[in-house]
């Protein structure tokens, strides 16, 4: 059960590590789609 936590734990670390670079661009998309569909 630990080792399936730890797993988890470092995947979502590693996620989060690319989300930090693709940050940015996640926003304006985001931005980019509210604006579109307001």
């Amino acid at each position: 059960m630990k080792k399936i936590l730890g797993l988890g734990y470092l995947a979502f670390f590693v996620k989060q590590k690319k989300l930090e670079k693709f940050s940015s661009l996640v926003d304006t998309v985001k931005s980019f789609y509210s604006a579109f569909f307001a």
